[in-house]
């Protein structure tokens, strides 16, 4: 707790970092706002650190985002004093500060300086210099620098553990699956359990298509997070992606169970469904069950997010599929969808496909006329538009 007592800078100092970590943002946010000039110092990097870890927290409990840019102009005012023994790790803190703030230009020169001068052997620069490039997109150097920092024999197990973490992260990102198992399997053993450690393993197995691998993780993430929503979301992506189907529509469905507000875990649900009825005959007993429950599922989705455009295509196919066709339903769909996204080219499509279907010249040409001005930088539309026109 944050004492109202008469107490040095440093003591205010310690209790407004101890306020911010124990998420007494109230406290924290009094002392900056009424405090600050009082206490702040162009000699103290580290009060400057608590400003930046209370605008840290605060971006991430508030949508709007935050101005770094004041404490990145104070840094360079304090970096400027030459204080001994003091450079680096302000520059650490320059680099962190500008690439939370997407100051990237402005920092690039100490970004540079950092990498040629500790970032071979300073596990602190290395993950200040990693955490610039990852937000900066350069991932190729982000990745090397937290493999770097994660070979540190020296570094404690918090610093390795977040090594791993952004590695097994910037891996998922670059596509280089089977490093991220390895990353997030270090993370998992270096570090209490953590649900992010689990769910990036499932996405890094099912990319993978390790199947077993993929088992084996959900049945161990369900036995310490089995109320974790991304943990059986996540599994279900993976098992769409092998052609599991069923399995896939069973975790969705305990996804939906966890948050009955998730439109994307019902979409799923209908998708499963919908890829279950493809394998089986048409308008048959079960493909009639599938169907209707894929309906079903997608209308939840709809009910929890009406904007959910893919929502919106899927209904329209369904409505097409039955027999007879449902014309009238399935354009009520598709134009809902291209008017909540105006360049799609599901919607589009389909919109055409079905002025042929009813014979209708008219919403054919009108259709032929904005996809021509929607996608005209499309080039896969264009020729599919061309081919669609020949025939």
């Amino acid at each position: 707790m944050l004492s109202a007592a008469p107490q040095s800078k440093y003591t205010i100092f310690g209790e407004v970092r101890n306020a911010l970590f124990s998420s007494e943002l109230k406290a924290a946010s009094a002392f900056f706002t009424k405090s600050w000039a009082e206490h702040s110092s162009d000699h103290d990097a580290r009060v400057l650190k608590a400003r930046f870890d209370y605008a840290s927290i605060m971006q991430s409990a508030s949508a709007a985002p935050l101005d770094y840019e004041p404490v990145y102009a104070e840094l360079e005012t304090l970096l400027k004093k030459d204080i001994k023994g003091y450079r680096p790790y302000i520059v650490n803190l320059m680099i962190t500060v500008a690439a939370a703030g997407a100051l990237f230009d402005r920092a690039k020169p100490h970004y540079i300086e950092a990498l040629k001068t500790m970032g071979a052997d300073d596990f602190k620069t290395q993950l200040a210099c990693a955490y610039f490039a990852e937000r900066s997109k350069n991932f190729e150097q982000a990745l090397t620098l937290f493999d770097r920092a994660l070979k540190d024999k020296d570094a404690p197990d918090v610093i390795l553990q977040y090594a791993a973490s952004g590695a097994g992260r910037v891996a998922l990102i670059t596509k280089k699956h089977a490093q991220a198992v390895e990353y997030f399997m270090k993370l998992r053993d270096i570090g209490p359990p953590n649900a992010l450690t689990y769910i990036g393993l499932i996405e890094a197995y099912g990319e993978t298509g390790d199947v077993g691998g993929l088992n084996s993780i959900y049945k161990e993430a369900c036995a310490n997070f089995k109320d974790e929503l991304m943990v059986h979301y996540s599994y279900g992506v993976s098992k769409m992606k092998m052609g599991e189907f069923e399995e896939a529509a069973r975790t969705f469905k305990a996804a939906a169970a966890i948050d009955p507000q998730m439109a994307a875990a019902y979409y799923n649900i209908g998708r499963a469904l919908s890829a279950m009825a493809d394998k089986i005959e048409a308008h048959s007993m079960p493909w009639n069950k599938f169907i209707d429950e894929a309906h079903q599922n997608y209308k939840k989705c709809l009910a929890c997010d009406p904007d959910y455009h893919d929502a919106y295509i899927s209904l329209g196919t369904i409505a097409l599929s039955k027999s007879p066709p449902d014309y009238g339903e399935a354009e009520k769909n598709f134009a809902a969808a291209l008017k909540l996204k105006a360049a799609s080219r599901e919607a589009l499509f389909n919109l055409l496909s079905l002025a042929k279907l009813k014979s209708d010249v008219k919403m054919e040409r009108k259709y032929k006329e904005l996809i021509a001005g929607a996608l005209a930088d499309d080039e896969e539309a264009m020729a599919k538009l061309k081919n669609d026109s020949g025939k």
